[in-house]
């Protein structure tokens, strides 16, 4: 799920995720690039932010409510993937099943 823009923060670390060609083939795959948050004016709805280490760049809203907090390469993720171990999706794993894993 994305968050909203009430909760985004300067020093936070969202992650932007979509969809990209493999090489140059018509085969698409599940992306994943880190967006550090630099600066938020709450007033404009707008942020400073630096996508995946790249130059500051101001995003507004619309752009920033599709961040998601969470990567796909932390625990408790399950990765569905498709021909050529491309990734199809992601998702979370239920909090409950992670804390049966724990106890164990």
């Amino acid at each position: 799920m994305a968050i909203k823009f009430e909760k985004i923060q300067a020093g936070m670390t969202l992650y932007d995720r979509h969809r990209t060609r493999m090489g140059n083939t018509t085969l698409r795959s599940l992306g994943e690039w880190s967006v550090r948050i630099i600066s938020v004016d709450a007033a404009a709805r707008t942020a400073v932010v630096s996508w995946n280490g790249n130059r500051e760049q101001t995003w507004w809203e619309r752009d920033l409510k599709k961040l998601h907090t969470w990567s796909m390469r932390d625990e408790g993720v399950e990765v569905v993937r498709g021909m050529m171990s491309s990734v199809v999706s992601v998702k979370r794993k239920p909090k409950a099943a992670l804390r049966r894993k724990e106890s164990k």
